[in-house]
This record gives structure tokens, sequence and C-alpha cells, in this order.
């Protein structure tokens, strides 16, 4: 099901390297190889030592599965963001098309505060660094404590 989504979906889309990434090495747990042979390189996927969602049939995923391979995803790379969004728009993409014997989507009801740490730290140190590198955050700290003191 997952090839046929990169070649049916993902090979259109503008992201299709990053996506296919994401999809492969976070969703099903497969390691890149690459190799250069006659001057052109080849992408090869080697099973890793996690198996993730490789050997599940995609008709039984439960939605406590996918927050364990977000919080999975959050704690150790950068594109937890990414993978939320491609693991979503993967299900609806199978539920559209019916033929995969996918109900429901089990990231549905999942928000990116749902999962700790994958989404919130990242965002706010970036707010914070752009409010000190544009220097708003005197500003806002001027703000914040005259609401303080209005108590």
């Amino acid at each position: 099901m997952a090839e046929d989504y990169i070649s049916r979906h993902v090979s259109k889309l503008k992201s299709k390297r990053s996506t296919t990434l994401v999809i492969k090495r976070e969703l099903l747990g497969l390691h890149l190889r690459r190799h250069k042979i006659d001057g052109k390189w080849l992408d090869e996927w080697l099973p890793g030592a996690e198996v993730r969602w490789r050997e599940k049939q995609a008709g039984k995923l439960t939605r406590r599965d996918a927050v364990e391979l977000l919080e999975k995803i959050a704690e150790s790379s950068p594109s937890s963001p990414q993978s939320f969004a491609t693991m979503s728009n993967f299900f609806k993409w199978a539920i559209l098309r019916d033929a995969y014997c996918i109900e429901n989507n089990p990231v549905s009801n999942i928000t990116h505060t749902d999962i700790p740490g994958s989404f919130t730290s990242r965002h706010a140190s970036s707010r914070t660094a752009s409010c000190v590198k544009f220097g708003t955050l005197p500003k806002l700290r001027l703000i914040l404590l005259d609401r303080l003191s209005r108590c």
C-alpha cells in the first residue's frame, strides 16, 4: 500500500523526496543506502532494526498505534510535524480509494498537542528566537509587566 501511495500520489508532489523519506524511514522503519553505479546514484531501502509499521496491516492500525509511533518519531527525529501530516494524508488517500480495507483514519482525531514534545517545544523556541532577532522581546516584556501590574 505504501508503494502504491508513493507511485500514484507522492510522485506528483513537489516534496516527493522528503515525503518518500518520511514514509519509508519513519513509518516503515527502512534505511536508505545509496550506491553510485556508472555515475548514477541508486537508492536501496533495507529493513532497519525497528519494524515500526512494516509488518502491520493498515486496516488494523489503531489510534494508539499512531500515537505511539508519533511519540517515537518526536523523540528521535526533527521531522515529526511532517510525519504527522504525511500519516494523515496517507490514510485519507487510502480511505478515498476504498481498496485497502481501511475504514477509519487512526490519525484523524489526533492533534499536535496530543504528542508531547513533538511540536510545542520546537515552535516555542523558534518564536522566542525570532522575537530576540527582531527586537520584540523587550516590548513583549513591557506588555506582560503592564498587564501584571493591573491585576
